[in-house]
């Protein structure tokens, strides 16, 4: 072995040493090389004002008492591994950003809330989900709504439905409520609130109600 003194600078003593164990010892901390296995060991904090590199692809760089977590870089991905969860947190180690759980949920927060989640046949969002383009869904694909899902909005692939299944009434609410076809060219029918309702045939009114 190499003795270092036990304050100031610790060096890295470069020797010829072929075999058995190198150590650079000082208060603190224990620098030693294996030559048996090729193995850097070090007792204490590592400081670097350079880059750490590793000299080829899938060489792994492994944290933990049983090298549990790992980064790597294959060539083509930058890979993190581990059969534990997975957390980001912020600088402070006070809020969560996201947690990946293998076989099991990832989770993604806003200042350390909950926000969207992968579940088992799915995912769920908790809070508001602002679409800015369109919901495209398969046909028979239901939007569900409500506890016991009584409200259901659907097209078969022939038909468009809405199933109320529910208790209560299922209201329509407008202030000028109106029926027309898909271009809105040709008028069935109209609401107003305090006003008539008429009906229409071929875009002509037919039937008008009056006070």
């Amino acid at each position: 072995s190499l003795s270092e003194p036990s304050s100031g600078t610790q060096r890295i003593v470069t020797t010829s040493l072929t075999s058995g164990t190198m150590t650079s010892s000082g208060t603190g901390s224990e620098l030693t090389f294996n030559y048996a296995n090729n193995t850097l060991g070090l007792s204490g904090r590592f400081q670097s004002t350079g880059n750490i590199e590793t000299t080829s692809d899938n060489s792994e760089f492994r944290c933990g008492a049983n090298a549990d977590f790992k980064i790597s870089h294959s060539g083509t991905e930058n890979i993190l591994r581990s059969d534990s969860p997975t957390v980001f947190r912020n600088a402070a180690n006070n809020e969560n950003l996201a947690k990946f759980t293998p076989n099991g949920a990832v989770v993604l927060y806003y200042d350390n809330t909950l926000m969207f989640e992968t579940i088992n046949g799915g995912a769920r969002v908790n809070g508001v989900l602002h679409v800015t383009s369109h919901l495209d869904m398969n046909d028979n694909d239901i939007i569900k709504l409500g506890d016991n899902d009584d409200l259901q909005i659907y097209h078969n692939g022939s038909h468009s439905f809405i199933d109320d299944t529910g208790t209560g009434n299922l209201k329509l609410r407008s202030n000028n409520f109106r029926v027309s076809n898909a271009d809105e060219s040709k008028i069935s029918a109209t609401f107003v609130p305090s006003g008539a309702v008429t009906l229409y045939h071929n875009n002509s009114p037919k039937f008008e109600t009056t006070s």
